[in-house]
């Protein structure tokens, strides 16, 4: 194993575009291809500071949410996070699905990360400001890395209305929903039936099995590479009115509300056009101020495929086709 990360750590992305330098940067590139998000707390001020300073900067990809805790009441010494939140489990599960016996709930704070389309902005970001940015496939693991396995379905796969983390020793499993997506993601974790057995003897008539799920993914983190952590580093010696991220300059005061504001305004300009509204908003959400390209070549597009629907879907996969170009 190395001694040494073979990519860019992002404490120094961030200095190289708050400085606006010059270098040469190594991103892994299987970690914009993967599509990553993740869910993660902020469990002292100084990463709460760091999630604000993200959400300051990219309000589109690192934002706040309240998410839920399956636990056992026996794993108080291993996981105390979070308070009491039994009265809400109807509320968080979809019908027929409840915590197997043993098992109850809690709530806390937690930050969700658009992990690759950070890195794009990023390396977006750096080409823009004159850097030589490579995106290597070398393999990993290397130092302080961690397994971390997705696991991608659909709506229908999904056993819960909200955010769900199951903590397990050393490791932890997310149920995420978004859109019309749902996303198990396994921190410390290379084995996806044991993901999902977990999953099944915790939530009682969940029935989730790898092979219905589309897509597996299995990547390796490195602490390297934790956007709060690689923050939390550099929060004394930067200065974030300096960095100007690629797809993120809002005319707006940064926050996950007021990005959905924008979201509705410019669905506006598309509404009759049959778009799914939240598929739209997530798209907002993912590409940023460069959602006016992709609606104005949805029209262009639109022509072709005489559904406003297809016509989108083309205008996104294009716009992602070319976008590290």
């Amino acid at each position: 194993m190395d001694t040494k990360s073979r990519f860019t750590p992002l404490s120094e992305i961030f200095l190289t575009i708050s400085g606006n330098e010059k270098k040469n940067i190594t991103i892994a590139k299987k970690l914009i291809t993967s599509g990553f998000r993740y869910v993660t707390f902020a469990k002292d001020k100084t990463l709460t500071a760091a999630a604000d300073a993200l959400n300051r900067i990219a309000p589109n990809f690192v934002y706040s949410e309240n998410v839920f805790i399956a636990y056992k009441k026996s794993w108080l010494n291993l996981f105390a996070y979070g308070k009491n939140a039994e009265e809400e489990s109807k509320n968080v599960f979809k019908d027929g699905i409840s915590l197997q016996k043993g098992f109850t709930l809690k709530t806390a704070p937690a930050i969700r990360v658009n992990y690759s389309r950070l890195l794009v902005s990023l390396v977006r970001t750096l080409k823009r400001n004159g850097c030589d940015v490579e995106l290597s496939t070398n393999s990993v693991p290397e130092l302080n890395s961690h397994p971390t396995i997705i696991l991608e379905g659909t709506q229908k796969d999904s056993p819960i209305k909200h955010t769900l983390f199951i903590p397990l020793e050393n490791s932890g499993i997310w149920l995420i929903n978004r859109g019309e997506n749902f996303y198990i993601v396994g921190e410390n974790i290379c084995d996806g039936q044991f993901v999902t057995d977990t999953i099944n003897h915790t939530l009682q008539n969940s029935h989730i099995k790898p092979k219905n799920l589309k897509s597996h993914t299995s990547l390796n983190l490195s602490t390297f590479n934790e956007p709060l952590k690689a923050m939390a580093e550099i929060m004394q010696t930067i200065n974030l009115e300096n960095i100007k991220l690629d797809s993120t300059d809002f005319d707006f005061s940064p926050s996950a509300p007021d990005v959905i504001g924008y979201a509705d305004m410019k669905f506006d300009e598309v509404k009759r056009m049959d778009i799914n509204v939240n598929t739209f908003k997530n798209a907002v959400f993912d590409y940023g101020t460069h959602i006016d390209t992709i609606i104005e070549r949805t029209y262009d597009l639109y022509p072709q495929f005489r559904k406003g629907r297809l016509a989108f879907d083309a205008a996104i996969k294009e716009w992602e086709e070319n976008e590290l170009n």
